[in-house]
């Protein structure tokens, strides 16, 4: 078939619309493309690269978390409120009760604030600040301002004054260890005893 001048003018100019017509398409769906999977980049939120920050903390309300082993509680804190960080799994605690058991005895801290270190989902260290009062298988009760226990060796311990105030004797030191499993009682540095008259001891017990 033979064309024309003219025809084939028109011929090549309707080749090359047809071809940028089919670039432009190309393009289009190119960038639609990238953009989908841009879109499903963000949705995804990159979880390879996924971190939570060393800062974030949880807020605890009413916080209470127990240990058992062999049928029988190893500890327990309770708290009213708190918080603590999922990363370094240390907690920060208010108005808090530590109770720590051994041999069917218990060693009970009361205290304001603590702050508590926890490795899996056992206890490890705690710091107690703050009108503490440490009660010893409900036997003997000693009051004193910051406790440290020992979850390696076992111990609860105090650098701060302590006082044992008994219906019969009044004992003060400048520091104390407790043993847990034993629960034996050090005092040490300025010991006093001050043993108390059997008259204000009788007359507390005709109060009673």
């Amino acid at each position: 078939m033979h064309l024309s001048k003219k025809q084939s003018i028109k011929l090549t100019i309707a080749i090359l619309v047809i071809f940028f017509t089919l670039s432009i398409i190309s393009i289009k769906l190119n960038e639609e493309k990238g953009k989908q999977t841009q879109d499903i980049n963000e949705a995804s939120g990159e979880f390879n690269d996924f971190t939570i920050s060393k800062n974030a903390e949880i807020i605890l309300n009413n916080f209470e978390r127990s240990s058992m082993k062999n049928g029988k509680k190893e500890w327990e804190v309770i708290s009213k409120k708190g918080t603590i960080n999922p990363i370094t799994k240390k907690a920060t605690l208010e108005d808090t009760e530590l109770s720590l058991f051994s041999k069917d005895k218990i060693v009970k801290l009361k205290a304001n604030h603590a702050k508590m270190e926890f490795v899996g989902n056992e206890l490890g260290n705690a710091k107690l600040k703050g009108n503490i009062e440490l009660n010893i298988n409900n036997e003997l009760i000693l009051n004193t301002e910051t406790a440290y226990y020992n979850k390696t060796d076992g111990i609860v311990t105090t650098k701060s004054p302590v006082k044992i105030d008994t219906e019969f004797v009044t004992i003060t030191g400048d520091s104390m260890k407790v043993e847990i499993d034993n629960q034996i009682v050090t005092i040490n540095k300025n010991v006093i005893s001050v043993i108390k008259p059997k008259d204000s001891t009788s007359k507390k017990r005709k109060k009673e």
